[in-house]
């Protein structure tokens, strides 16, 4: 006849994962009993959860010891989400939104964390650290705020769908103006550091035709400060090479914004190496196109940038923080008002967000 004995901690260091705090050991474990069975014939590091309290307890552990030992990769947790809220009744856009702002952060867990995290292991403390990653991006405290609201949506469904036992997003405050990070600015040395890891290129040919495309689009956007948003919409109309220096034309009027820039001669050098051996694309009239002559996207720009930013050893370096660094420099040298100009801003009141 197998015994049975209720063990309050039978456990070894190795079945703990790392960021379980010692104290959260105590209070969790030797508040449920963990049934061990001592048949000979069952393996003795086999544990029985019988009893709801002891799997709820286990909501902080690895994917592994999840309530209903659910085992689903981020695209399925994705895809029912997203069945969950359209069958709320939430508009397309909302929708939209939430789909988006989750993926975002299943993929910050999959990169930004060493070893990777499925969404059903995050805790509280992680999704801090996704708030504050996305603050030294230089996003907006409504973004932060829309996205930790996306998080708390998908956990509700979580609990609810019992695939796990508590939202984690919930311990969470929400991102608050006083709270931001300073802009990110670079200094001139690493600026330098940032173009030399463009210049090798993705996969270190310097010649290639990607590697010159992205080190002018780096130029661009140290050399004039405009949006990603913008740099993605110039066509090759906008841009105008003289001998030594050029310019470009951003948007479409005076009154939405529309104004000249200047182009450094190195910006218009590497223009023009990129422009000779641009992606051949009849058809397609947009500036930076792909190896395939497709216009490129926002989020490859900013994927681009952050990826050069990594080969650099450059830490919080964004598109955004490239904006930053224009308008922290041409306030040395250039009134607030012709600033505020420069960056497309209406009043001179919208500089002081870039300079902090």
């Amino acid at each position: 006849m197998p015994r049975f004995a209720f063990l309050a901690i039978s456990c070894k260091m190795s079945f703990l994962p790392y960021r379980t705090p010692l104290h959260w050991v105590l209070t969790e474990f030797l508040d449920c009993a963990i049934i061990v069975s001592h048949n000979p014939n069952i393996d003795r590091q086999s544990m029985v959860y019988g009893q709801s309290e002891a799997k709820r307890a286990l909501h902080g552990l690895p994917r592994s010891f999840c309530a209903m030992g659910q085992f689903m990769d981020a695209d399925g947790l994705l895809a029912q989400f997203e069945e969950h809220i359209v069958a709320l009744g939430m508009a397309p856009a909302t929708i939209a939104n939430y789909t988006a702002d989750l993926q975002n952060f299943a993929g910050w867990c999959q990169d930004s964390l060493v070893g990777g995290l499925s969404l059903l292991e995050a805790s509280a403390r992680h999704i801090r650290r996704y708030c504050h990653y996305l603050q030294r991006q230089g996003r907006s405290t409504s973004t932060v705020n829309r996205r930790l609201q996306a998080v708390r949506k998908f956990y509700d469904f979580a609990v609810q769908a019992r695939l796990c036992s508590y939202n984690p997003a919930r311990d969470v405050e929400r991102a608050s103006d006083r709270s931001s990070v300073s802009p990110r600015v670079l200094d001139p040395e690493e600026v330098n550091r940032l173009l030399r890891a463009a210049s090798g290129g993705a996969d270190g040919n310097s010649s290639g035709s990607l590697s010159r495309r992205d080190r002018a689009i780096l130029l661009v956007l140290l050399d004039t400060g405009i949006k990603v948003r913008e740099l993605v919409d110039l066509c090759m109309e906008d841009v105008d090479l003289e001998v030594g220096y050029g310019y470009l034309w951003i948007g479409e009027d005076l009154e939405s914004g529309g104004r000249g820039l200047v182009l450094g001669s190195e910006a218009c050098a590497a223009l023009r190496g990129y422009l000779r051996v641009r992606a051949a694309a009849p058809d397609v009239d947009a500036l930076f196109v792909s190896r395939q002559g497709q216009p490129l996207s926002v989020r490859t720009v900013q994927r681009l940038v952050s990826s050069y930013a990594r080969v650099a050893g450059l830490d919080g370096v964004s598109a955004q923080a490239l904006r930053y660094t224009f308008a922290h420099d041409a306030l040395v040298e250039r009134d607030v008002a012709e600033v505020a100009r420069l960056l497309g801003l209406r009043d001179t009141a919208g500089v002081q967000r870039y300079v902090g």
